[in-house]
């Protein structure tokens, strides 16, 4: 039973990590441009890659179940296009073919990544 219990608060836990870091990419991507951090000062496509990677791999870790890792990252790289195209509507904001590039290798590879350490911790 307790096993039970810890399992079901490690998968809402991660399910909530997935939701926040979804919002806070959503909310970085159409924040106006003065008000966004930079977290890497040498390169925004740095920022992507790596937001979308850590952004898969929670995915993977929270819907491995749900959906497939081929899905998966097919539906985060759509996520990252509407995103990129939705700053068209924000001020100060401008869409980037590079930016999207980055986003989306970004979560191809960090759903890669994710999807095959699960799936070689499941053989073990």
């Amino acid at each position: 039973m307790i096993d039970r219990l810890s399992d079901i608060r490690l998968k809402a836990a991660v399910l909530f990590s997935a939701g926040l870091g979804y919002f806070a990419v959503a909310l970085l991507s159409w924040m106006p441009a003065a008000y966004r951090p930079h977290i890497f000062i040498v390169s925004d496509k740095l920022e992507h890659a790596l937001a979308y990677l850590l952004l898969g791999a929670v995915s993977v870790l929270a819907m491995r179940q749900i959906i497939s890792p081929h899905r998966l990252a097919l539906a985060l790289v759509a996520y990252a296009g509407v995103l990129e195209f939705g700053q068209l509507l924000i001020p100060s904001r401008v869409f980037s073919v590079e930016d999207f590039l980055a986003s989306a290798a970004g979560a191809i590879v960090g759903v890669s990544i994710a999807a095959l350490a699960v799936r070689r911790l499941a053989t073990r």
